[in-house]
């Protein structure tokens, strides 16, 4: 995977990508730790490029990029990754809630990660089968026949991980169970349906206890009625019609357990649902639809489920891919709260901008404008007071504009291989900005007032002197600073400030103009200042 990263890395510094399309082969994508599928991604257009890399490389005298790539290798690790990808597209893609989907996507890896066959039968029937997604057919492929050794350990050592590192929550096997058309919960264990049932069961008795305690604040407000006096008689509370009018009008039995609210000789609501029958096959069964639609059949499960306010307005998350424009509609979304805007080819002057109305969409938490034609951003984007990532990934913008210094929400800001961009003053002094990633772009200067960065990666950029890392030293106060990524620039010293940052885990300096001696000294001093720094130089 280091080797491929390395030739993808070249491909992009020489411009060879294009060259890579004139002559059928697909654009190479780098990988960013901010983009969960972009390694998938750069692996998978690799393997679709292979050999027009290489005819390339050789041309070039630079075979030695591609001499120790195994394409066999590549095949099977994206074939390996395909199920991961799957889930998480399926999760990420859709109007519809996704949540339910957690649960089964863990189950469905569990059971497929078992086996190399099992894997490729996965990809054919849920993956491969659509042309469109296609990288290699992994039913035909003979580099795919026999599972290699390394790549064994490896599908091994993702199930272990899967197994140990990941733990479900009891709601997301609750949301699947609270999906007509999951509800029996296939391939997930007794004891987790169990824990479910349990905790159904537990949110349905304290709906109940809020709706008592409701109606009787309810009953104490209001004034009562006159009573008319009636004779007392002790026993009548012992009554078989009173006795009858109590279970009527709290469905118990005063047999019910402590652990379920449930009467011994008539089954509660979740039992009734899980009998419940209703047409399989119908294609608009949507699972809000299903909760709206039941509400009297199911009062306590429907307020499980948030159906209430589902209409045009309640739009939360939106991707717009490989599109040709964004439709004004967008922008009266008031509630959206995530905007993906991914390979858009514009290319016309009437969308090479975004529209002012982007100011209205204020909800909007993240915000991703990846390879992309657009030239500008609208100042009103300083109204976006709750955007809290911003990616402009693989962009052609030229400059950011100064409303994006205005956001004062911002924690995390991607420009990798924003090649056109050669200045980010308009973001000095974002108090809330954690990580920051300008991998492969024209800066000139690093920034003088980032007080809460944690992450900065300044990589293959044109920094010719790093006078601006002195404000640095500030962050030895933040004790989770982690990484300063400087590497393939410029510059020929360090400043000595940066020897007091102790909170610094990791630095790369790699390609820099550093003569031996002076890399000796630099070596000497961190040795000394912070002897537990992870040091590339």
């Amino acid at each position: 995977m280091k080797q491929a990263k390395k030739l993808v890395k070249y491909v992009k510094l020489v411009g060879l990508n294009q060259q890579v399309k004139e002559n059928g082969g697909v654009t190479l994508y780098q990988s960013t730790i901010v983009r969960w599928l972009s390694l998938c991604d750069l692996l998978e257009s690799v393997v679709k490029s292979f050999k027009i890399i290489r005819k390339l490389l050789i041309g070039k005298e630079k075979q030695r990029l591609i001499i120790d790539l195994n394409l066999q290798y590549l095949k099977q690790l994206c074939t390996i990754l395909k199920p991961f990808k799957h889930a998480i597209v399926s999760i990420q893609i859709g109007g519809a809630p996704s949540l339910y989907l957690a649960s089964m996507h863990y189950a469905a890896l569990k059971d497929v990660l078992q086996s190399f066959e099992s894997v490729k039968k996965y990809n054919e029937e849920n993956i491969d089968v659509k042309k469109e997604n296609r990288s290699f057919d992994d039913s035909t492929d003979d580099d795919l026949e026999q599972e290699l050794p390394g790549i064994k350990w490896f599908r091994e050592r993702l199930l272990v991980l899967l197994t140990e590192m990941i733990v479900l929550d009891i709601r997301h096997v609750a949301a699947t169970f609270l999906n007509p058309r999951y509800r029996s919960l296939k391939k997930l264990p007794d004891y987790v349906k169990e824990q479910c049932f349990q905790y159904i069961r537990r949110k349905i008795r304290q709906i109940r206890e809020k709706q008592a305690q409701q109606q009787h604040q309810k009953q104490f407000s209001e004034p009562q009625n006159k009573r008319l006096k009636v004779e007392k008689d002790f026993f009548a509370r012992f009554e078989s019609a009173s006795l009858s009018e109590e279970f009527a009008d709290n469905n118990t039995s005063g047999n019910e357990t402590e652990e379920y609210d449930y009467s011994v000789r008539k089954g509660d609501e979740l039992d009734r649902y899980r009998l419940f029958e209703f047409d399989k096959n119908k294609k608009t069964q949507h699972p809000l639809d299903f909760w709206k639609k039941h509400q009297e059949t199911f009062p306590f499960l429907s307020k499980r489920t948030d159906h209430s306010g589902y209409d045009n307005q309640t739009v939360y998350k939106l991707n717009i891919f490989n599109d040709t424009a964004v439709l004004s509609a967008v922008f009266c979304l008031q509630s959206l709260k995530h905007f993906y805007l991914d390979r858009l080819p514009i290319s016309d002057a009437e969308v090479t901008h975004l529209p002012s109305q982007f100011g209205k969409l204020e909800y909007l938490v993240s915000l991703e404008l990846s390879n992309t034609d657009l030239v500008s951003l609208p100042n009103t984007m300083a109204n976006l007071w709750s955007l809290s990532m911003l990616y402009l990934s693989n962009s052609k913008l030229t400059t950011l504009p100064v409303a994006i210094g205005k956001i004062k929400s911002l924690t995390c800001i991607n420009l990798d291989n924003s090649t056109n961009i050669c200045s980010i003053q308009s973001i000095n002094g974002l108090p809330n900005l954690h990580m920051l990633s300008t991998l492969n772009c024209g800066i000139t200067n690093i920034l003088l007032n980032l007080p809460n960065i944690c992450y900065l990666d300044m990589s293959n950029n044109r920094l010719t002197n790093l006078v601006g890392i002195k404000t640095l030293a500030q962050i030895q106060q933040i004790k989770e600073f982690a990484s300063l990524r400087i590497n393939n620039n410029t510059p020929a010293d360090l400043p000595s400030v940066i020897y007091n940052i102790t909170a610094l885990v990791y630095l790369d300096i790699r390609n820099n103009l550093f003569s031996k001696s002076k890399l000796t000294k630099i070596v000497a001093e961190f040795k000394v200042s912070n002897p537990s720094l992870i040091f590339f130089y």
